[in-house]
């Protein structure tokens, strides 16, 4: 990998932040400095369209149509400015020399640089293709209501602190592939009209204090959202009120997503909204699995139904975690067919050695003698009920003839099997993805 310029050698960054740079040391944001480099940037950036075209970027960017308009009579201001400020910022360099102006037909090229101070582009419109590739962000990185009418690629950045995107508007093509959030992604509101690609994205770091929150609440995906390969460490994605309109691509793969043992607070928690709770993390696994339902994909779909029960298996009370915890127990909802297998086998093979010693032992009631085979047979005949085994080898009269234990045996071997039963068949309906 290329080593890292520093941003300040970079004529488009220096345009962005004219009127200086964010204090790195104070954690706030100087709001009017922001402001009067977001104008500035806007005036440039949209001095390309037509009243009507600045009036609709401005809505998306909320911020006065103004703001948008007014660059021939700044313009050589605004350059004599650049070059000074290009030049005060790299009095340290040797053999500086101005790279020039940036030249609005082009792409913004931010690749390759480092971010030392706070970026903030709030507000901010960009009505070129916007590169910011494998740059690291060191500090907060703020894009809140920023608008792409162009592509936006963020391929390979590195965010080290919070990325704020949220209510940003991408016309065109969102490129985060590999890109790093090590701590809150926030996509909160975001808008994304083009496709919208995570492909070997990673929120959080394996191994680090830091907790990478993915925020998605109330975005919308006008097309393909692609996560493939992407990996979600400490947290799954929020996603309350999240639209998928096209195909979601994720990979159902335990690898890429948070360990089921993974300890989430609940709702009653007094910090739960600082962080997702239970609760948001079974809604996110049943929006996933919708969506993965209706592009009909139930491997994948069933994974996050898996997730999803995991976390039902953990909320509420007693009573109503219960029927999840024992649907994990008895057929890890639904994935395993050994599972109900083994429990039907010990189902029918305990009784039956209960059934055998018993028989073995008396040998007879009433007219009936029973040997060690019928032992075998009544036992597979009480779980198998529904076949009608009872009726073909066994007459009314002798099991009415059994001792009341081993008929309370029978009748808990036929209501336990029932459950048991169907989970073996939920598994191989999944298993060969019968309709």
């Amino acid at each position: 990998m290329a080593e890292l310029r520093d941003a300040n050698s970079n004529p488009w960054y220096v345009l962005m932040t004219l009127y200086g740079e964010q204090d790195h040391v104070d954690p706030k944001v100087n709001q009017k400095r922001a402001e009067e480099n977001c104008a500035v940037w806007n005036a440039w950036s949209c001095q390309g369209l037509d009243e009507d075209a600045a009036a609709e970027v401005a809505k998306l960017a909320h911020v006065d149509v103004a703001e948008t308009r007014g660059w021939t009579e700044m313009a050589a201001k605004v350059k004599r400015q650049h070059r000074a400020a290009m030049k005060k910022r790299s009095k340290d360099v040797a053999d500086y020399a101005y790279p020039g102006f940036p030249v609005f037909k082009d792409d913004i090229n931010c690749s390759e640089i480092q971010f030392f101070n706070k970026v903030v582009l709030k507000n901010c419109i960009f009505t070129q293709a916007a590169y910011f590739s494998s740059a690291t962000f060191t500090q907060a990185a703020y894009f809140s209501s920023a608008t792409f009418t162009q592509g936006a690629y963020f391929s390979s950045a590195t965010f080290t602190q919070t990325a704020n995107f949220s209510s940003a508007t991408f016309t065109q093509t969102a490129d985060f592939d590999s890109a790093t959030f090590t701590q809150a992604a926030n996509f909160y509101s975001a808008t994304f009209d083009g496709p919208a690609k995570f492909v070997g994205a990673k929120f959080g770091v394996r191994g680090a204090d830091k907790v990478c929150v993915p925020i998605f609440t109330e975005a919308a995906f006008a097309r393909l959202a692609s996560f493939r390969d992407a990996e979600f460490v400490t947290h799954y994605p929020v996603l309350e009120g999240t639209e998928f309109r096209e195909a979601l691509v994720v990979t159902a793969k335990p690898a890429n997503w948070p360990a089921t043992d993974l300890v989430l607070l609940d709702k009653a928690a007094e910090d739960a909204k600082n962080v997702p709770i239970k609760e948001m993390a079974k809604e996110s696994c049943a929006k996933i699995r919708h969506a993965l339902a209706k592009q009909g994909l139930p491997e994948d779909e069933h994974f996050f139904f898996r997730r999803e029960m995991g976390f039902a298996a953990q909320i509420g009370g007693f009573w109503q975690r219960l029927p999840y915890r024992l649907f994990g127990v008895f057929s890890e909802y639904g994935q395993s067919i050994a599972r109900p297998s083994l429990w039907l086998l010990g189902l029918w093979l305990v009784p039956a050695l209960i059934l055998l010693s018993y028989f073995a032992w008396v040998g007879s009631f009433g007219d009936s003698v029973w040997r060690g085979i019928d032992a075998v047979g009544l036992s597979f005949a009480n779980i198998f009920t529904v076949f009608g085994f009872h009726r073909l080898y066994f007459e009314p009269e002798q099991i009415r003839e059994l001792p009341a234990l081993l008929q309370v045996i029978g009748a808990a071997q036929t209501v336990l099997a029932l459950p048991l039963l169907f989970f073996l068949g939920l598994a191989l309906r999944k298993r060969f993805r019968l309709r």
